[in-house]
């Protein structure tokens, strides 16, 4: 954008990517990636991996954003269900089609208690303005999901892990080479006011991980392989739902 000229400013995340789907663009900048930091094919062999997802499946992409990664999983999986804001579904139908995209709000899935097998939500976690809402959406993914149903929270940005990693000399000279990838973005000409988000620390995912296990199911943390764009900064947090029987 000459100048970084601002011509929109988007007051929530879903107006931020409401606006980045109508640029026309890569999907990585529409998914809010930069382009030179995204490795596609493997955030979605590392997907499937931890999910275990197979063609028998029906997942639920929740946050599913503009075509960054549904058009690589929905191929792979019996039924793609699709949630985000309207101008992301529209921007991501004509790639996919229309079928199972809902524009919802994450924290409330219009879908029926144990009615899904595989959860994915990627990247989006840490948009979300409060601890109470994360553990809102955390409830209502163990209300949707089959028993048995594995459930994938990803790319979680661990502040506690960053912070440990920024202090080595290796993570200094990592946080140097992002910076310059960063500046030398375009300007997109696009301004986001949102001040609150939920911040994302070693006590807050054992919160989340509390929720889990009071709830009867399991959950663990787990590593990205080195490659991914995030790697020594963030984690994922996957999650076995386990419904007890009723006598």
């Amino acid at each position: 954008m000459p100048g970084g000229q601002i011509v929109s400013i988007a007051k929530t995340y879903t107006e931020l990517y409401g606006l980045l789907a109508e640029l026309e663009t890569s999907d990585e900048i529409r998914s809010g990636r930069y382009a030179n930091t995204a490795n596609r094919a493997l955030i979605c062999q590392d997907i499937v991996q931890k999910l275990e997802l197979t063609r028998s499946h029906r997942l639920l992409d929740i946050g599913c954003g503009a075509g960054f990664l549904s058009v690589e999983l929905k191929p792979l999986c019996g039924t793609y269900l699709a949630v985000d804001g309207y101008k992301v579904l529209k921007r991501l139908s004509g790639k996919i089609g229309l079928e199972g995209l809902v524009a919802a709000q994450g924290q409330y899935l219009p879908f029926r208690d144990d009615s899904v097998d595989r959860i994915l939500i990627y990247s989006v976690l840490h948009y979300f303005p409060d601890l109470s809402a994360v553990l809102h959406l955390v409830r209502e993914c163990l209300r949707v999901a089959k028993p048995g149903a594995k459930i994938l929270i990803g790319d979680i940005p661990n502040e506690s892990k960053k912070k440990r990693f920024l202090k080595t000399g290796f993570g200094k000279r990592v946080a140097q080479e992002y910076m310059s990838i960063r500046a030398s973005q375009p300007d997109l000409g696009i301004r986001c006011e949102v001040t609150k988000c939920v911040k994302l620390t070693d006590e807050t995912l054992c919160r989340i991980k509390e929720v889990v296990v009071n709830q009867g199911s399991t959950a663990s943390l787990l590593d990205q392989p080195e490659g991914l764009p995030f790697c020594f900064t963030r984690q994922d947090l996957s999650i076995r739902a386990e419904k007890p029987s009723v006598p």
